[in-house]
């Protein structure tokens, strides 16, 4: 995968974020709902699922089952952990859910943004 590809899936995931943010927050303004919490870390996980599912479910996951998404995005929070980088979380989304880089990137960044927002700026363009 070329640079350029990479900085466009993390665009993707960027935008995964915002969106999240904006959907959680009620509908505040995204440079506001952004630099609010998702949910608390210690937030029970069927509030944290109530905001994901919803979000991934716009998106047209429609085929997939609670259980599958909602694994997902808490391995990748894991693999993150682990020091995996991009590519590979893409490579891991698409394998288990037969998607494009881009529904790829999309989760990833949603899963991210409500399981473990403490490594939503790994996604934050540096500049």
């Amino acid at each position: 995968m070329t640079r350029a590809r990479a900085g466009a899936l993390a665009v993707v995931i960027l935008l995964a974020l915002g969106l999240v943010a904006v959907l959680a927050s009620g509908g505040q303004s995204a440079s506001t709902a952004i630099s609010t919490p998702m949910v608390a870390a210690t937030a029970p996980a069927w509030r944290r699922d109530s905001v994901y599912l919803p979000t991934v479910r716009a998106r047209g996951f429609d085929g997939e089952t609670d259980g599958a998404l909602i694994s997902t995005a808490r391995n990748v929070c894991d693999y993150i952990d682990q020091g995996r980088g991009l590519l590979d979380l893409v490579a891991y989304v698409q394998q288990r859910h037969d998607v494009s880089a881009q529904d790829a990137a999309y989760l990833i960044g949603a899963g991210v943004r409500v399981y473990c927002p403490q490594h939503s700026e790994a996604f934050t363009p540096q500049g």
